[in-house]
């Protein structure tokens, strides 16, 4: 690790300085949403298979949840081709489900993984909104001059 090298911390994270950083976010974005879309398709998938006797528990082992995981899934991979639509709507899907699913469990749980995830969504949004305007067009430079 280089001593000089500035210390990244869960901010950077959020943060969009250049072209790379660009990059990242809107990687990390729609890692998060493929995360989000995969787990959603198991948990639908154990609705087919498991019955459970849990109120709690019923909402997340929905069938239904399959649809929601392909289009999560469909999104994340949109929003990892750039797709600024993708992204505006992965973070209004995002707080549609959160909105719904506290109210079906009648009080909100799992706020600050809810924030980190939304925050990690609307960077991605940011991320792709920056690409279209600045970097879309611009060329990657050489590292190494040419001789």
């Amino acid at each position: 690790m280089d001593p000089k090298a500035p210390r990244k911390t869960l901010l950077t994270l959020f943060q969009i300085t250049d072209r790379d950083s660009c990059a990242d976010a809107i990687r990390n974005g729609g890692i998060v949403a493929l995360v989000s879309g995969g787990l959603s398709a198991v948990l639908g998938i154990a609705g087919f298979l498991i019955e459970t006797p849990h109120s709690a528990l019923r909402p997340f082992l929905d069938p239904w949840n399959l649809v929601d995981a392909g289009l999560v899934l469909l999104l994340a991979a949109l929003v990892l081709r750039k797709s600024r639509v993708a992204s505006a709507l992965l973070v209004v899907h995002f707080v549609i489900a959160k909105v719904v699913m506290w109210k079906e469990m009648g009080r909100p749980r799992a706020v600050v993984l809810t924030l980190v995830i939304l925050l990690l969504y609307v960077t991605a949004l940011r991320g792709t909104m920056l690409w279209h305007a600045k970097y879309r067009d611009a060329v990657d430079e050489p590292s190494t001059p040419k001789t």
